[in-house]
């Protein structure tokens, strides 16, 4: 019995130092990330339109995002059969589209 409650100890203890520095590692690489709130809640700023307004779009409900040589079109917080909505903006090249997405994907990556 005292055999088995050694052996108990000794792994007990063996995960706990395991433990420790799982959850040492875990802090150093969530400091390395920027702090962003909650990854449901991921506010991403679009391009300002011709009067002015500025938009915002939560990534964390957009469903698709489509692009031509001239637009860009985010799909956003709908159910089914297209229920939802859409934010679209003027490009000039698919080059611009593909930095487009390639903020958002930034920006979302620095949500979670």
């Amino acid at each position: 019995m005292r055999a088995v409650r050694i052996a108990v100890i000794f792994f007990v203890s063996s995960l706990g130092i395991g433990l420790s520095e799982r959850i040492a590692a875990q802090e150093e690489s969530q400091d390395a990330q920027p702090k962003s709130g909650a990854s449901s809640f991921c506010l991403y700023e679009l391009p300002a339109e011709n009067n002015g307004k500025k938009r915002w779009v939560n990534l964390a409900i957009v469903q698709y995002i489509e692009t031509t040589r001239d637009e860009f079109k985010i799909v956003y917080g709908g159910g089914n059969l297209g229920s939802g909505y859409e934010a679209r903006f003027p490009i000039t090249s698919p080059d611009e589209a593909s930095v487009q997405l390639q903020k958002m994907m930034d920006r979302a990556q620095a949500c979670y």
